[in-house]
């Protein structure tokens, strides 16, 4: 795997796609790497909300969940603002997606 594997995270909700797929949302609360609170996952919701539906083009077509790694961000590796997130399939085949924003 070429990420942080996600260990543990938070449920936050479904999401309806323009296509009228539903996928699930979440939030990391541990990886390989670092932990964080419930509390902190949850504020991630909103923008997440709103980045998966604007960027389904970019999610594998059998995505059932999207679990965001980091929030809004950008990076020298994509200077977009964007979340790095988890794409899952039914299987929990992983797939790192990032996920474009407007910026904040």
């Amino acid at each position: 795997m070429s990420f942080n594997r996600v260990i543990a995270k938070k449920f936050l909700g479904t999401v309806l796609t323009s296509s009228g797929k539903l996928i699930n949302i979440s939030a990391a609360t541990e990886t390989d790497t670092w932990r964080r609170p419930d509390w902190a996952a949850e504020k991630v919701k909103p923008d997440l909300e709103e980045a998966v539906p604007a960027n389904e083009h970019v999610l594998p077509p059998d995505t059932v969940e999207v679990c965001a790694r980091e929030g809004v961000h950008s990076s020298a590796s994509d200077k977009r603002s964007h979340i790095t997130a988890v794409a899952y399939n039914g299987t929990g085949k992983a797939q790192t997606v990032h996920l474009a924003t407007q910026k904040k």
